[in-house]
């Protein structure tokens, strides 16, 4: 028994999250004639009765005709003057407009009750030649409590501005609630049309969004939104639309398009290659919002900021217009994140575009203005993008910044919050290994939203950038051996060969030469130079048996080097010694006695040094 109560709890918990819905108005006006003004009731969903109230309102006080002023209500018809002018004046406050108050937030879940996605800001509108109305699309989504108990629910309250034949005077009518009920739906749709006849409108929602057996109620006021239907079509001869250039996932964004006429009445739909990673809220019309989800795309691209793709609108002009359907496109670009192309010892930073955080701060802020608080974590992945693990102080040797704290989502762009690889760092090391065995390390960052939900509590969201490739190439510069000693002792006496040179006093054969090396790369100091020498031979194959050597004087400065023909390979520089250079050095033929030598005159020994110039990054180029 005390199992099943658990379970009948979590249930409860489970039911008690937030939702999102769509409440379009639904309101009904007729067409009639010249100069007076009624009104008709809206119909009404899950409501018992319904009232209408009328107004009027001059936007000029200089009203010379004083029966323009009037209003006459019917039972049962309303009349009205049609209004021709596309654009006048709008309504004020002085004619009962509000300050609209949105403050609704939706991000993966809903944060914070309230109005999320608003209507059409502008739609011009074609009356259907036999019913003399046009059908405008008024909903709107609001994010919202899922309910559980009778009485929970959102009521949305339409008032609707006419324009009068005057230009000048609007009519004020609050239409009938509209209200409904939600339970386990965290996304339903309601579409409910509005019917309108040839005039100019606004329109203004107020909602509220009744919580848990009416705790938590909000109340919110829609931005005011313009409608006009005209008796026959208007064409447009261009359409130009705006939409922010990187977006990120999660978060919600908007794109607006803009017509030549202004009042054109095409259908403007909204498209994008992003095809199924695009969540369009609302796709028709001059305004658009969407939400993506994150490409699986690697970007690498060094200077694209993110996965690119392209959003466009376009409008449909009627069958009669001679210009069709005009299209509108933008580059837009997922995630944020440029690839990264580096030498081995060039160090750097890396960051996410500054406009697309700046454009992620904008959408994931309350209206309110409440501060929403930031982490970071930067990670890697070594098998293509399919796993992914954080950057840490193991294994992040030469890397920093890769994880932190920020007040605003914009201070990542910051010195102190950019990602930084010093010239030596060992994690680019390793992911030089990475890029020449043909697997680079992908990258992305992860950010963590902590958003006021406006109770005292937080909601934490996560959005990660896209995944974007980095690079490891060979370093910057060159490393060369540009030219290796070349030494002829010319003729050496028998004697020297049978009794040696190797004493102190004795006179040692000497020859002239240059060794050189090259090291144009920044900060490198890797760099060690060895040496084998063959055993000297004549040309006859027949060899000096004792040991030989050479020196090598005036090598940095006053440093000597010593090879012997032992074809041993001997370490005989390295950078930490000193810098590469150009040198002219001397070198002495140092020779144990070789008593069992068989010498005749004329007789040439010589001997093979072969140089090696290594290097700890990946490649060295030759001279």
């Amino acid at each position: 028994m005390k199992l099943k109560k658990v379970i009948c709890l979590g249930l409860v918990g489970l039911f008690t999250f937030s939702s999102i819905t769509s409440v379009p108005s639904r309101t009904l006006a007729v067409e009639t004639s010249d100069s007076s003004v009624s009104s008709q009731s809206s119909s009404v969903v899950n409501s018992d009765s319904s009232t209408t109230k009328t107004e009027s309102s001059v936007n000029d006080t200089a009203i010379s005709d004083a029966s323009s002023n009037e209003v006459q209500t019917r039972a049962d018809t309303t009349e009205m003057t049609q209004a021709n002018d596309t654009n006048p004046l709008a309504p004020t406050a002085a004619d009962g407009v509000q300050n609209p108050s949105w403050s609704g937030l939706h991000i993966i879940l809903p944060i914070i009750p309230g109005i999320i996605v608003q209507p059409q800001s502008e739609q011009y509108l074609v009356a259907d030649s036999r019913s003399k109305m046009a059908v405008a699309d008024l909903s709107l989504k609001v994010s919202t409590w899922l309910l559980l108990v009778l009485g929970s629910n959102v009521v949305v309250t339409p008032t609707r501005w006419t324009l009068q034949g005057d230009h000048k005077t609007w009519i004020k009518t609050t239409d009938s609630t509209v209200s409904d009920h939600f339970w386990t739906n965290t996304n339903p749709k309601m579409e409910l049309p509005t019917n309108l006849a040839v005039g100019t409108y606004y329109f203004q929602y107020d909602v509220t969004v009744h919580g848990l057996l009416g705790l938590g109620t909000k109340h919110k006021t829609s931005k005011l939104v313009k409608v006009v239907v005209v008796p026959s079509p208007i064409d447009a001869t261009s359409i130009t639309m705006t939409a922010p250039k990187v977006v990120f996932e999660n978060a919600t964004y908007t794109g607006t398009a803009m017509t030549t006429p202004n009042d054109a009445t095409g259908l403007i739909e909204w498209n994008s290659s992003l095809a199924d990673k695009i969540m369009w809220d609302q796709k028709k019309g001059r305004n658009a919002s969407y939400v993506m989800t994150q490409p699986m795309d690697i970007n690498t691209s060094t200077t694209n900021p993110g996965i690119k793709k392209q959003i466009s609108a376009q409008i449909t002009n009627t069958e009669t217009a001679t210009s069709g359907n005009l299209v509108d496109y933008k580059d837009i670009y997922a995630g944020g994140l440029v690839a990264k192309e580096m030498a081995t010892n060039d160090g750097g930073t890396w960051s996410l575009d500054a406009q697309g955080l700046s454009d992620l701060g904008d959408v994931t802020t309350p209206e309110d203005g409440s501060n929403v608080s930031w982490k970071y974590q930067w990670q890697y992945s070594n098998n293509n993008g399919n796993t992914f693990t954080n950057l840490n102080n193991k294994n992040s040797e030469g890397v920093s910044n890769y994880q932190g704290s920020i007040q605003q989502v914009t201070d990542l762009t910051a010195a102190d919050n950019v990602l930084t690889f010093t010239k030596k760092s060992g994690f680019i090391k390793q992911a030089a290994a990475a890029t020449k065995a043909g697997t680079p390390y992908v990258m992305r960052a992860v950010l963590t939203a902590s958003i006021p939900t406006g109770n005292g509590d937080t909601q934490d969201i996560t959005i990660n950038s896209n995944k974007a490739q980095l690079s490891v190439t060979a370093p910057v510069g060159h490393l060369s051996l540009d030219k290796v000693p070349t030494f002829n002792f010319g003729d050496v006496t028998a004697a020297d060969i049978y009794n040696g040179t190797i004493g102190m006093k004795q006179t040692k054969p000497e020859a002239r030469s240059i060794l050189a090396i090259t090291d144009s790369r920044v900060d490198s100091d890797d760099w060690s130079l060895s040496a084998k020498m063959t055993k000297f031979i004549d040309n006859e194959k027949a060899e000096l048996t004792s040991e030989s050597m050479i020196q090598m004087n005036n090598i940095m400065g006053n440093r000597s080097l010593v090879i012997s023909d032992n074809n041993t390979s001997y370490n005989l520089l390295d950078s930490k010694d000193g810098n590469a250079g150009t040198w002219v050095t001397t070198g002495q033929l140092i020779l144990n006695a070789n008593h069992q030598a068989k010498l005749m005159a004329g007789q040439r020994f010589g001997s093979t040094i072969t140089w090696n110039l290594t290097s700890s990054q990946i490649t060295v180029k030759a001279a």
